[in-house]
């Protein structure tokens, strides 16, 4: 069980990856901006737990869930379910939020895709 808080956004527009200038490939006759408007998937995960088929069905409204994450750990932000981020909770507006505290940098992320990199971070 993994409980998250999943939102669509565009990762390019959040982050601001890539000046509007930089986008069209003009050498290559490919047009960039059509990714800039492409629907993501982001996760923030708060924790994740293990546990067998009947812990699973045993529990009911009430149960206590431990998670794998300590109180003030920071927190996974996790883009098509890759991680790219990390952060804490905070709120704003009465809503539950994400505050970027360490983004992987992109060597990082790129070996992980590749699966050169076996680490779980």
């Amino acid at each position: 069980m993994t409980p998250t808080a999943t939102q669509k956004f565009s990762f390019f527009r959040i982050f601001s990856i890539t000046p509007e200038a930089e986008v069209s490939s003009d050498e290559e006759g490919v047009d960039l901006k059509l990714l800039l408007d492409m629907p993501l998937t982001m996760t923030f995960e708060v924790g994740r737990a293990k546990m067998s088929i009947s812990n699973l069905l045993s529990l009911g409204q009430g149960s206590v869930l431990d998670l794998h994450r300590l109180v003030g750990e920071d927190l996974d932000i996790l883009v098509n379910g890759k991680l790219i981020a990390q952060g804490e909770v905070v709120i704003s507006n009465e809503k539950f939020c994400a505050k970027i505290t360490n983004v992987i940098p992109p060597e990082e992320r790129v070996k992980k895709m590749a699966g050169m990199d076996k680490s779980n971070m």
